[in-house]
């Protein structure tokens, strides 16, 4: 059942977001964090995956709507997708 909501969420960031692969990259992490850890994922983490600086990941987080995106706060911050926004 995850596997086919995976594919299915993923799907959808390539649709809205075609043009921007740093973007895409962000939320398929956040998506795959979220799915599958639960408690998402951590800025060192989203800079591995995505190869890039601390700066340039806050600056694309800063841009995402608020409602997309749950920050955990504690002994270090945890990213992750609001699974709301895929649904329709």
């Amino acid at each position: 059942h995850k596997l086919e909501q995976l594919n299915k969420f993923e799907s959808k960031i390539f649709e809205i977001f075609p043009d921007d692969a740093l973007t895409q990259n962000i939320y398929l992490a956040l998506l795959h964090s979220s799915t599958f850890l639960g408690q998402g994922i951590s800025m060192d983490d989203l800079m591995k995956f995505t190869g890039k600086s601390r700066n340039t990941i806050k600056s694309k987080l800063a841009t995402m709507p608020e409602n997309h995106l749950v920050i955990h706060k504690g002994k270090k911050f945890f990213y992750k997708l609001n699974p709301l926004i895929f649904r329709e």
